[in-house]
Order: C-alpha cells, then sequence, then structure tokens
C-alpha cells in the first residue's frame, strides 16, 4: 500500500480551549475506554488510576488528539513527519460529551483544520504574509498623512 493511501483513525475532540476540550470529554472518555475496551473487549489496559486521568493520559500518549484546532493541527504535522505522508485522516468520534459539543468539534474542524490542509487559506496567508512585509512602510505613510492632513486643517482654521 502506497503512503499516500494510508488512513489514520483516531478519536479527537475539539473546542474553543483545551481545557474545556478535556472537561467536556473527561467523564465520558475514561467510561468508553474502561467499560468498552478493558471489560466489554478484554484488552489490556493500566486501571491503577482515577477515571479522571484517563483522558490525560490517552491524549498525551497521542493515542487520542484532545484540545484545540491548533492542537489538531499539530498532531496532523506530527503524523505527517513520522510517516513520511499519509492519505487521510478519519476522526472517531464517540459519545463522549453532548451532541452540541461534538456538532461544535466537527465545526472547529471544519473551519479551521480542513482549510489548512487543503490548500484554501493559500491566498488568505499570502496576503497576510505581504500585508506584514510592508506594515511599517504602511504604517509610516498612514501616520504621513494624517501628519499632513492636521496641518492643513490647522493652517486653514488659521486664516
Amino acid at each position: 500500500m502506497r503512503r499516500e493511501e494510508w488512513r489514520l483513525v483516531i478519536p479527537v475532540h475539539l473546542a474553543e480551549t483545551r481545557t474545556e476540550a478535556f472537561d467536556d470529554c473527561r467523564a465520558g472518555a475514561a467510561r468508553w475506554q474502561r467499560e468498552y475496551f478493558v471489560r466489554t473487549l478484554g484488552r489490556r489496559f493500566p486501571t491503577d488510576f482515577p477515571d479522571r486521568e484517563v483522558i490525560d493520559r490517552m491524549a498525551e500518549a497521542g493515542a487520542w488528539i484532545v484540545g484545540t484546532p491548533d492542537d489538531l493541527i499539530a498532531a496532523i504535522e506530527r503524523f505527517d513527519e513520522a510517516t513520511g505522508g499519509f492519505g487521510g485522516l478519519m476522526v472517531t468520534t464517540v459519545e463522549w460529551t453532548s451532541r452540541e459539543k461534538v456538532r461544535k468539534s466537527y465545526e472547529l474542524i471544519a473551519d479551521y483544520v480542513m482549510p489548512r490542509f487543503q490548500g484554501s487559506l493559500a491566498g488568505l496567508e499570502g496576503s497576510n504574509r505581504r500585508s506584514r512585509a510592508i506594515s511599517a512602510e504602511l504604517r509610516d505613510a498612514r501616520e504621513t498623512a494624517l501628519e499632513q492632513a492636521y496641518q492643513s486643517f490647522e493652517a486653514a482654521r488659521r486664516h
């Protein structure tokens, strides 16, 4: 199988902040991991720590991506570097949290993560780079124009 055909499958939950994302899913993720994988499937998974730590440990290990759009972008870039390139990422959604928060997670992926990898931000990023490159020049021109306008107004007001 060629690398571009590889598909990565990983649980993902995003929110506006990392704290919010972890808090959204803390109880549900622990229940899913311990009840389904350990008790139902019989997989070996250490259970000698509190449920509230499950999501932290899985995210820290890179098995789950929980956080902000920037966290998912960074994870995809790490996966790409580690594999030498891959074909796609399939997001596993598990009912760790409310339907509304799962929907918001998908919206964040669609609005901030997908455009990053589809090339649809290239124009905006290029425009931003060009604007930053000439920002000092534009600032100086604006300040000069404002000063000239102010002096012209003052001169007209005196006459």
